[in-house]
């Protein structure tokens, strides 16, 4: 029996009918932080959490006009504004939700990148190799936000500004610009789940 999922971005609600436990939404979240940032020869675009939840997980979802005619396993309130997640399980005994925690996005991804594996008696990554979580923060004129990048958008987007870097001199704007960028990746907060 699948285990589905209600997933509440920025009030917009996506329904997922498998993997909707934890371990199964953190996979989600972490293909969600892949195809967040599209990246093309000029320009890096953040399409959001929903289009890139959605994107990332188009087998598994689709948006749903009344909510309250699923009745699901799991409920998440994500918010792209404070990337947190709220969870929400069924309870069983009186077909109700019930809360169990509110973490940001890089926490829950932490938290639920490992699970016990019964078989072998023995706590087990959710990665195929090692996978590395950035938490960066960005300054916007006067307040600081929150993005969490998976290793391989790290990655993606040190190499577009370093090429955007080539294209000006250092006394161009544009140029400390793409360095605070690049100084934003390597002062993130990390966390290294090992395979």
């Amino acid at each position: 029996m699948a285990t589905t999922s209600l997933i509440n971005i920025d009030n917009v609600a996506i329904y997922s009918h498998y993997d909707g436990y934890e371990v199964g939404m953190c996979l989600k979240l972490i293909d969600m932080i892949n195809t967040q940032f599209q990246i093309d020869e000029n320009n890096v675009k953040n399409v959001g959490y929903i289009n890139a939840f959605i994107a990332s997980n188009i087998t598994n979802t689709s948006i749903v006009i009344n909510a309250n005619e699923y009745h699901c396993n799991y409920m998440y309130n994500i918010s792209s504004s404070n990337n947190t997640i709220e969870v929400f399980k069924d309870n069983y005994e009186d077909d109700k939700m019930i809360y169990v925690e509110t973490l940001s996005i890089f926490d829950f991804i932490c938290k639920y990148s490992k699970f016990f594996n019964r078989e072998t008696r023995k706590y087990e990554s959710i990665f195929d190799k090692d996978e590395v979580i950035l938490e960066v923060t960005k300054n916007y004129y006067n307040s600081k936000t929150v993005e969490v990048y998976t290793k391989q958008t790290a990655i993606n987007l040190l190499k577009f500004y370093k090429k955007q870097l080539k294209r000006f001199t250092k006394s161009n704007p544009n140029f400390n610009y793409y360095i605070e960028k690049i100084n934003e990746i390597k002062n993130a907060k990390r966390f290294k789940i090992k395979a």
